[in-house]
C-alpha cells in the first residue's frame, strides 16, 4: 500500500510508479523538485479523488488534523499566489460518504476491541483511526484506503470477522531508488503550482487502480 501520510516517495520514483498529471503526462521535474518527497492521500476512499501532497500540507496538517481543511487551505493558498483554481476533469467515483459521528465512534470500540489500540472512542476520525482501517481493510482484503464505510462497519460487526487479525502485515518493501538525471530544460511555469491535477496508471491500493491523484500539495514552495 503506497498511499497515505506515512508513505514519503521522492517525484522521480512517483513518475516511476506511474503517477501521472491528469493530461497524462509525467510529473514535471527541476533538479531541485527531483529530490522532493510526496505522499499519496486518498480523502474520498479508493473511488474518490486522491491528492499528491507535500512538506507544505503537512505543516498544516500540524495546525490542524483534518485533510479536506488542509486541501482547502492548499487550494486558497494557490489563488492567493495567482495560481488557477483547481481543475478536476470528472467527479469524484466516490459512492459512499464517511461515517457520521456516532458510527465512526462504533468503528473505533470495535477496533479497540480487535486489538488496535487507538486511544478513547471520540468520534473524530483522525490519523490512529486511519491507520488502524487501513490494517483491518488489509486484513478482511477490502481496499487499504483506510476510507471508513458502512460496508466496513458491517464486516468488523459480524461475529470472528477479524479471527485472522493476529496475522502479522507484511512490512511494505522499500521502493528502489531512481537515478535522478539533471534536466536542461526550462521549467514549467505550472510546475511548482502547490496544486496540479494528476492521474495514475499504477495499482496503490490492495490492487485497485486509483483513477485520479488530484495533486494538491503544499510542498514544493519554499515556505
Amino acid at each position: 500500500n503506497l498511499t497515505g501520510l506515512g508513505v514519503k516517495i521522492t517525484l522521480p520514483e512517483w513518475n516511476e510508479i506511474g503517477i501521472r498529471q491528469s493530461n497524462g503526462k509525467k510529473i514535471n521535474l527541476t533538479q531541485k523538485s527531483s529530490k522532493m518527497k510526496a505522499s499519496v492521500i486518498l480523502p474520498e476512499g479508493h473511488k474518490g479523488h486522491a491528492f499528491l501532497v507535500y512538506r507544505n500540507f503537512r505543516v498544516v496538517m500540524n495546525w490542524n488534523r483534518s485533510v479536506f481543511y488542509a486541501l482547502a487551505v492548499c487550494q486558497l493558498a494557490d489563488r492567493i499566489a495567482g495560481k488557477s483554481a483547481l481543475k478536476i476533469k470528472k467527479e469524484s467515483k466516490a459512492d459512499e460518504p464517511i461515517l457520521k459521528y456516532k458510527d465512526i465512534k462504533t468503528l473505533q470500540k470495535r477496533l479497540n476491541s480487535l486489538g488496535f489500540n487507538i486511544g478513547k472512542p471520540d468520534g473524530i476520525f483522525g490519523s490512529k483511526s486511519r491507520e488502524a482501517t487501513k490494517k483491518v481493510q488489509h486484513i478482511i482484503g477490502l481496499p487499504a484506503d483506510g476510507y471508513p464505510t458502512k460496508k466496513l462497519l458491517k464486516r468488523l460487526n459480524q461475529k470472528n470477522a477479524l479471527k485472522k487479525a493476529t496475522t502479522p502485515i507484511p512490512e511494505r518493501k522499500p521502493v528502489h531508488k531512481i537515478p535522478i538525471p539533471e534536466h536542461k530544460h526550462k521549467t514549467n511555469k505550472n510546475s511548482n503550482s502547490l496544486l496540479q491535477n494528476v492521474i495514475t496508471k499504477g495499482k496503490l491500493s490492495n490492487n485497485n487502480k486509483l483513477p485520479y491523484i488530484d495533486n494538491t500539495s503544499i510542498g514544493n514552495a519554499t515556505s
